[in-house]
């Protein structure tokens, strides 16, 4: 069966007639359609009024707009811009918003700088004609003269005809956390310095990952040109897709999928990134087929058959690794990669992790009969350790924190979870090749090991012997 046919034979069972939106809602051009897609959070309709009442107190001063990755900043953002175009009595009726992505201006060369007058000049063209000054635009703008010109000759005509404006632009730089740090303060710089007028609000949209590793002179830039800060606030997945859900079903509609499953599963292992967590929530329910669920089936049943299934998915599309891929790990024969993560639940201390993984390594080979006397002698040397650590590194598992210390990362924590179970090992060996299936590796990852004792352990030997 087709993923497109498997997603259908869902419906009837969940009261569905069609399949919701999975993905952002920005991109809805029709201003009703948008606002029925897009959720509005109690927090979010806070942010939304502070911001509404700091603008009709008059403040005027620049903002900086903080979320994480995929959180919904973009879509809030042009929640405001489809509300003022739309509902002109209003206070935020008063403002033309103009988004500008800067991504969309990077260049090795000077030609960004052309991108972004390009661009004002579009944000000037909005704001005339929502202010009814749509011909003099047209008439500055068919002019045979620069960019620079045309921007010049636009600003000019504003400030000595502010009265005729009858609304206030703000100027959005969003995506500008795609850029590097050079990028992204020539960029912001650069549209700050065409847009220098008191009366013209700037905004910066950005991750505060992004923010922290900027250089000083990008940090002071944006904090002292864009001091006002908000937060976008967290929002529950689980809501997002309720809500969306609602507006595909009938009246005993069911959402298949659980609190659990979104607000605790999805959201670790995607750090919050509510893009590819609902895009993840769509490759779940297209890969897992409904089988001998009916119609008269609970939601509650159906919640916890779709939660169990996710792994499926999960794995498949390396959402999170397959711990037994010999990619992991420099002994083929040796499960070391999934002893590090297991390990690390109890300890970030690098030479107490090597520690354990030799008292375990003793444990799994006296338990094992298939091994031989020369099998049973496994060490695991520091430069092993260093192997598998770099990989689950670069797999967005373990955090290295200085130069002895990892932790594991939010995935990380899913994946030590996932892996401890048998379905989870079966699905992971069922997509290895051929020559990945190892029988001595099998035989030593299927000793049943208690991590917590063995590190407790090792970490009293240590004590007993006055070691850091």
């Amino acid at each position: 069966m087709s993923k497109i046919q498997s997603i259908k034979s869902w419906f009837k069972i969940l009261a569905w007639t069609s399949s919701p939106n999975f993905g952002a809602c920005h991109t809805i051009l029709s201003y009703n359609d948008f606002e029925k897609q897009y959720y509005c959070s109690d927090d979010i309709q806070q942010l939304e009024d502070n911001i509404i009442q700091s603008l009709k107190d008059g403040n005027t001063s620049c903002i900086k707009f903080m979320g994480t990755p995929g959180c919904g900043k973009t879509s809030f953002l042009y929640h405001l811009w489809k509300k003022s175009c739309n509902d002109p009595s209003s206070v935020i009726g008063n403002y033309t918003f103009f988004i500008f992505h800067a991504n969309r201006a990077e260049h090795k060369s000077d030609e960004y700088i052309e991108i972004i007058r390009l661009n004002i000049i579009k944000a000037w063209e909005q704001y005339y004609d929502e202010c009814d000054l749509s011909d003099t635009y047209r008439r500055i703008n068919n002019q045979n003269i620069s960019k620079k010109e045309k921007l010049n000759l636009l600003t000019d005509f504003f400030k000595s005809h502010r009265s005729d404006f009858c609304k206030t632009l703000v100027v959005i730089i969003d995506d500008i956390d795609l850029l590097e740090d050079k990028m992204a303060f020539k960029i912001a710089s650069a549209v700050k310095k065409d847009l220098e007028l008191a009366s013209v609000i700037l905004w910066v949209s950005i991750r505060p990952n992004t923010f922290r590793h900027y250089c000083a002179e990008t940090k002071k830039f944006f904090n002292e040109f864009f001091p006002v800060v908000y937060t976008y606030p967290p929002v529950s997945l689980y809501k997002i897709i309720s809500h969306r859900i609602s507006l595909v079903s009938g009246e005993e509609y069911k959402n298949p999928f659980s609190e659990t499953l979104c607000d605790e599963i999805l959201s670790l292992l995607f750090e919050g990134n509510k893009r590819e967590a609902l895009a993840n929530l769509k490759a779940i329910l297209e890969n897992t087929l409904p089988k001998n669920i009916r119609t008269s089936d609970s939601e509650e049943f159906i919640k916890n058959y779709i939660e169990q299934s996710a792994i499926n998915t999960f794995i498949t599309n390396e959402t999170i690794p397959n711990i037994h891929d010999p990619y992991f790990r420099s002994i083929i024969n040796y499960p070391l990669p999934y002893d590090i993560i297991q390990i690390c639940l109890n300890s970030k201390d690098k030479y107490i992790i090597l520690g354990a993984l030799n008292e375990i390594a003793t444990q799994r080979s006296k338990r094992s009969p298939i091994l031989s006397e020369i099998e049973r002698e496994i060490r695991i040397r520091e430069s092993d350790l260093d192997f598998s650590i770099q990989k689950l590194c670069d797999a967005n598992v373990l955090l290295k924190e200085g130069k002895n210390h990892v932790s594991l990362t939010d995935p990380g924590m899913i994946l030590a979870k996932y892996s401890a179970r048998k379905h989870y090992n079966e699905k992971c060996k069922q997509l290895l090749r051929n020559i990945d299936i190892n029988e001595t590796y099998w035989a030593y990852h299927n000793q049943q090991i208690n991590y917590d004792i063995v590190v407790d352990t090792y970490l009293s030997w240590r004590i007993s012997r006055n070691l850091p």
